[in-house]
């Protein structure tokens, strides 16, 4: 069966895709197999990838709404934008959550120029930047001029010591966060440069 992608390509419907989400959502193996039959009876030639997941969604949320709450949370995250600042606060949390320190919003002077940071987090004495990419649509993925140009700002503070937290101290590495994607070339320069990348499916399994 034929479906259309956010971003208009035409694919063939993958049901094991469907199942994997649904499972990361906590639902009962049970659940998932209903959704998948209701969801299958209810396909046809050129539906949308967003119309599957909306009668997936409604289908999962008379089961579970803290199950739904987890299915919906890519929807969720864009509905914190549309300027991306409440991104950058969840993307703290989510580091405060890995136990390390964070400051938001901070203006750093690099050797060269003044720069705003998204967030700045520190943990074993270890302290990052952490550069966040918002993008109100789902087609729109970051790619290769993003890690170009954060490396460039990363290069210019790393070569001072900066009042962060209690002490001036040096900025050790960086960090690049989006909502969506990253492009391949992104993914490739970004490794090569030892940058830190997380998206939504980068790294894999984490």
């Amino acid at each position: 069966m034929k479906i259309v992608k956010n971003s208009g390509n035409i694919v063939d419907f993958d049901p094991n895709k469907l199942k994997r989400s649904l499972s990361k959502s906590g639902a009962s193996q049970s659940v998932i197999e209903a959704i998948l039959q209701s969801v299958n009876s209810q396909l046809y030639v050129g539906i949308s990838t967003k119309e599957i997941y909306k009668t997936a969604f409604n289908l999962l949320k008379k089961s579970s709404s803290s199950n739904a709450a987890r299915y919906n949370l890519r929807t969720a995250l864009q509905l914190l934008g549309p300027a991306g600042f409440f991104f950058e606060k969840y993307i703290a949390r989510l580091f405060e959550a890995e136990n390390y320190k964070t400051k938001t919003n901070l203006m750093l002077q690099g050797k060269c120029v003044l720069h705003e940071i998204d967030v700045i987090i520190k943990k074993d004495n270890q302290i990052s930047m952490v550069e966040c990419k918002f993008h109100a649509r789902t087609e729109t993925n970051s790619d290769v001029k993003v890690p170009m140009y954060i490396l460039s700002r990363f290069n210019d503070l790393k070569e001072k010591h900066h009042l962060m937290f209690a002490e001036k101290e040096p900025i050790s590495s960086c960090w690049i966060v989006t909502n969506n994607r990253f492009t391949k070339d992104a993914v490739v320069f970004a490794v090569c440069s030892g940058l830190h990348l997380l998206s939504w499916d980068y790294p894999k399994k984490r």
